[in-house]
Parts: structure tokens; sequence; C-alpha cells
């Protein structure tokens, strides 16, 4: 039995305890890019904080006015997604020096393990609230939309792979991806933009255009898309997304190639029309998306004092580990390189609590 921890609720309407957590998480930056980004993608990143309050909920594993940035204190931050019904979670062992090369401690595991039993405790006494809407499938990189009879699990997405072993024994299943970054500019870099920071044209025909995701584009992006998600979770992610469209198609303007800032910040759901690929057309939808998402653009729609990206000024997206080419795509783009292994880890509550009793 592990020794619990408490989770303690973050008030996030508060612009001071906002800047605090965001303070907070920064020095464990990029590993805290998924918890950071479900918070600050959240909200209305057109209009300055604070407001829109946020949809999300967030716990830590002591009072936020106990924990001070920098300081090298053992702690965990967990935040669930209404939009996406899912977790993400990060624990400030993640962003030690030796994290990579040095297996997890003892008391680094069982912190961890503490703090997923709170979690399900929570997502036990406020059932259905918390429960995902994906179930895992044998084909691990395939979810399914969860049936009426299915049992209750939550999702936590994104965990880093150094906690796989520690949960397995909780899991229903461990989903493995590959997480990609691209880091945030240097302050001095920060100062201005040349032609070559990013693309100022589309690639090879005139036809085509730059857009956004719109109402009329929902059902393509469902039906191309391995993971069930809901049109008002895509409707949700417009603002934040990249549509490339044909005006010469049947019918004019279709939606040839898109992709989108997921709600945790993270750059996904890319795709491109079979009859339009080996164009470059996949690369420039990111490379838009990334624009899009830089303030120092005049036409970028983020609010004055954002710092861009999915979160402080860095971009990431997770690739399923089986899909080589999308890793080769994003590592052949400037600036992007591997990060880390992650797990989207289903958890089946009534199981995983009798383990840990």
């Amino acid at each position: 039995m592990t020794s619990p921890v408490a989770l303690h609720e973050v008030d996030l309407t508060s612009e001071t305890t906002l800047s605090a957590v965001i303070e907070l998480l920064r020095p464990h930056a990029p590993y805290s890019l998924a918890a950071l980004g479900g918070i600050l993608n959240s909200r209305d990143r057109t209009v300055a904080l604070p407001l829109s309050p946020p949809t999300v909920q967030m716990w830590l594993t002591a009072p936020l006015s106990d924990l001070h940035p920098g300081t090298p204190t053992l702690f965990s931050a967990v935040v669930f997604l209404p939009v996406s019904h899912q977790f993400r979670f990060v624990c400030s062992a993640e962003s030690s020096p030796s994290s990579e090369a040095v297996a997890p401690s003892a008391e680094e595991q069982a912190h961890v393990l503490a703090a997923f039993h709170a979690l399900l405790q929570l997502a036990a006494a406020h059932r259905p609230t918390y429960d995902a809407d994906l179930m895992p499938t044998k084909v691990l990189h395939a979810p399914e939309a969860k049936g009426t009879d299915a049992p209750p699990m939550v999702l936590v997405g994104c965990v880093n792979a150094r906690w796989s072993a520690c949960l397995q024994p909780l899991a229903e299943s461990q989903n493995p991806s590959v997480r990609q970054i691209r880091p945030a500019l240097a302050p001095e870099a920060r100062s201005g933009v040349t032609g070559q920071d990013h693309p100022a044209a589309l690639p090879l025909s005139e036809s085509w255009t730059i857009s956004k995701i719109e109402e009329r584009d929902v059902d393509a992006v469902r039906s191309t898309s391995h993971i069930p998600r809901s049109r008002e979770y895509l409707l949700s992610r417009s603002a934040t997304s990249v549509c490339i469209r044909d005006e010469a198609a049947s019918p004019p303007g279709r939606a040839i190639s898109w992709g989108l800032l997921h709600a945790d910040g993270s750059i996904g759901a890319l795709y491109v029309d079979p009859d339009y690929r080996r164009r470059g057309l996949a690369k420039f939808v990111v490379k838009e998306l990334v624009r899009k998402l830089d303030v120092r653009f005049p036409d970028s729609p983020l609010a004055s004092g954002d710092e861009g990206g999915g979160a402080l000024g860095w971009n990431w997206t997770e690739a399923d580990v089986w899909n080589e080419e999308s890793q080769k795509l994003l590592l052949s783009l400037e600036g992007w390189r591997y990060g880390w292994m992650v797990h989207w880890t289903y958890i089946r509550g009534d199981r995983a609590m009798k383990k840990l009793s």
C-alpha cells in the first residue's frame, strides 16, 4: 500500500493564481508542457488574461503556496480537460538533470503511485464526471468510443514513459507514442522575423487557399481520423487550426489538408487527401500552424502577452510509435527534434484501487 497524498485543487479563475501556476511549471518545461498547455488552451487565447475563465480543473499534491518555482521539491500536477474527458499528469522529477539516464527512485515511484491513487479516488467520488469517453482496443493506436456497457475508466494522456513500469500493474492499456518538440526561441531571437522563419506562400498550386477548419469540414475530419472525436471538440479547435482548400476542386473550396492545435496544446489531426499527397502539404500545414501561433507575426490571433506556441512558445506533437512516416516528417522540419516516449494510460478504477489497497 502506498503512503497517501492529497490532491489540492487550484483556483484557475484567479489571475494571480494562474500566473503562479505558470511560473511553477515553467522550470519543468518541456516535460510540463501538456499539463500547462491544457490549462492555457482551455481559455480564449485571443484575449488577455484573465477575461475568459478556464474550463479545466487542476490539482497539486501540495498546496500551491507551499511550492516555489525552481526549488527541488517532489510534487505532481494533475489537469482534467472536460472537452476531451482526459487527464494530463506531470511530476517534478521528470525534469531532473538525470531523469533520462537514471531510473526513477523508489521515493519517486511511490509518490507517482500515491498521486494516481488520489486521482482514482477523486474520479470514483464524482463518477461519471471524470470518466473517459474513449476505450482501448487490441489495436493499440486505434481507441474506440466508449460503449454503453463499457466499465468506467480514466484516461491519462501523455504520461512520461519514465512511469510506465510503476503504473503498468494499474493500467488496462498503455498506448505508446513518440513526443516530438520544437523548442521556444531564445529571448534574444524573439525581437524580429526574417523571411526564412516561416513559409510565405503555399506550394505548387495557385488554386489552393489557407483557411481554418469550419463546420462544413467536420464530417471529413472525423471520418479520416482513427481516434473518435466529437463535432463539438473539433469545432472548439477551429480558431487554432489550419485547413488548405482547393478552389478548383468539386465542390470549390473543398478541404484537402488540415491540422489543429489540440486542447492540451499539441499539434495533431494532421491529414492530406490521398490525391494531393507528396506535394509538401503536410509540412506546410505544420509550418503554418507554428507560424499562426508565433506572436511575432502581426496576423497571429493570440493576445498581447501570450508567449505563443502550444505553451511557453514551445510546439509539440505525439506520433504513434508505429507511425514512422509521421515521425520522419516532423524531424525533417527545421527546429523539431525527438523528445521522449509517452503513454496514453487507461485505468479501470475498481481494479486499480484493489491493487493499491
